[in-house]
C-alpha cells in the first residue's frame, strides 16, 4: 500500500502548478552582464528590430536597455530579482529541443509581440499522450488579431505541449523546442508564480532575440516552478508495476 501511494505521489502534479517534464533540462541563473547580444545563452541574440524594439528577451526579462543604460522603452520589462532560464546548458546551443508539460490552472497573457508575422502568428497548446507519444486535441489561445494585454485562464487537465504557428511553419515544444525560451524568477516564494515564454517565429530562428511573441503564465502553486524529470514518471510507473506483481503474488498465496 505504501509503494502504491509513493508511485501515485510521484506521478501526480500539484493542483494549480505548471511543471516541465524533461529528462535533462534545468533552470540556470543569469545577470545583466550575461545579456550582451553574443548568442550565449541561446536566447541572447542581437535583435534585428529597429528603434525602441532593438532588444532581446533577456533585456525584456531584466527590464534593462543597454543602448540607453536604463529601463526598456517601451517597458517596463519584467525586472525579475533572480532571473533564471530553462535549458540544457549555458552554451549557444543550450536550448532543449523536446519537452512537454504537466497540468495546472494557469492564466496566460500576451505580453509582447515584435515580429513581421505578428498579424498572423498563432499560439496555443496540444493535449499530449506521453505513453503513445502522440498529440491530441488542438486548442488556440491567441490568434494574429490578439494584442498585448489580452489574457485567458486555462485549466490544463492533461499533459500538453505549447505551439507557435507562423507563416513559416508550426513549432511545438515537443518537436521544435529551440523556438521557445522559458524564464522564471528564482526568488519567488509566494503566489502568484509567473513564468515567461519568449518565442522565435522563423524556421531558422532568425536573429534569436526570442521576442517575436512573449506570453506569461501565472499560477498559484509553487511546485510548478521545479522541472519534473521524465525519469520520475518512469520510476512511478515501475513502482506501480511492482505493486501489481505483489498483489498477484499475494492472491496466489
Amino acid at each position: 500500500m505504501v509503494m502504491g501511494a509513493l508511485a501515485l505521489a510521484l506521478m501526480a502534479a500539484p493542483a494549480g502548478a505548471i511543471s516541465i517534464v524533461d529528462p535533462s533540462g534545468i533552470f540556470f541563473g543569469f545577470s545583466q552582464s550575461d545579456v550582451n547580444n553574443d548568442n550565449v545563452p541561446f536566447w541572447d541574440g542581437n535583435s534585428s528590430d529597429s528603434g525602441a524594439n532593438d532588444y532581446n528577451i533577456g533585456h525584456y526579462i531584466l527590464g534593462y536597455d543597454p543602448d540607453v543604460g536604463g529601463p526598456i522603452n517601451p517597458g517596463p520589462g519584467v525586472g525579475f530579482a533572480t532571473p533564471q532560464y530553462y535549458g540544457l546548458n549555458t552554451d549557444a546551443t543550450g536550448y532543449d529541443t523536446s519537452f512537454y508539460f504537466m497540468d495546472g490552472d494557469t492564466t496566460v497573457t500576451l505580453k509582447l509581440e515584435i515580429a513581421g508575422y505578428a498579424g498572423s502568428n498563432e499560439f496555443g497548446w496540444y493535449e499530449y499522450n506521453p505513453t503513445t507519444k502522440t498529440l491530441g486535441n488542438k486548442h488556440v489561445i491567441f490568434t494574429g488579431s490578439a494584442t498585448p494585454g489580452e489574457e485567458t485562464t486555462i485549466s490544463f487537465t492533461t499533459y500538453f505541449v505549447f505551439y507557435l504557428k507562423s507563416l513559416e511553419g508550426e513549432f511545438t515544444t515537443l518537436t521544435g523546442g529551440s523556438h521557445f525560451a522559458i524564464f522564471r524568477d528564482g526568488s519567488d516564494t509566494m503566489a502568484p508564480f509567473v513564468w515567461y515564454i519568449g518565442m522565435e517565429d522563423l524556421a531558422t530562428l532568425g536573429d534569436k532575440d526570442y521576442q517575436d511573441m512573449v506570453v506569461s503564465l501565472q499560477f498559484d502553486t509553487g511546485g510548478g516552478v521545479v522541472p519534473i524529470p521524465g525519469s520520475v514518471l518512469l520510476l512511478g510507473s515501475g513502482l506501480l508495476g511492482l505493486l501489481a506483481m505483489g498483489r498477484r503474488r499475494n492472491k496466489r498465496l
